[in-house]
């Protein structure tokens, strides 16, 4: 994994943290925001990361009945797998479809 730039915003390193614990919680529309956050800085992650954090926003997304939106943004995350060679966690996002 590459390292962080030198300067991070803070909203980086909490957001999707933040996201996650929503999602985990059963907040999805707080999990919605939190993603919402952090996606205009999210170019400044490494790549894996930044897939890592599209599969969970757009699967937030299709909780939240956002459908056209989830699929835009779920196609992201594997052109950036594709570009780095890792599809290795396919299966586990393929187990996220109903």
């Amino acid at each position: 994994m590459l390292p962080r730039p030198a300067i991070s915003p803070p909203v980086i390193d909490d957001a999707p943290a933040a996201a996650r614990a929503a999602s985990k919680a059963g907040a999805h529309q707080q999990a919605v925001d939190a993603f919402e956050t952090v996606m205009p800085h999210a170019e400044r992650m490494p790549v894996l990361e930044r897939a890592d954090l599209l599969d969970d926003d757009a699967w937030e997304l299709h909780i939240a009945y956002r459908s056209f939106e989830a699929i835009q943004v779920g196609e992201e995350p594997i052109k950036l797998r594709e570009e780095v060679g890792e599809l290795a966690n396919w299966p586990d996002l393929a187990a996220r479809i109903p």
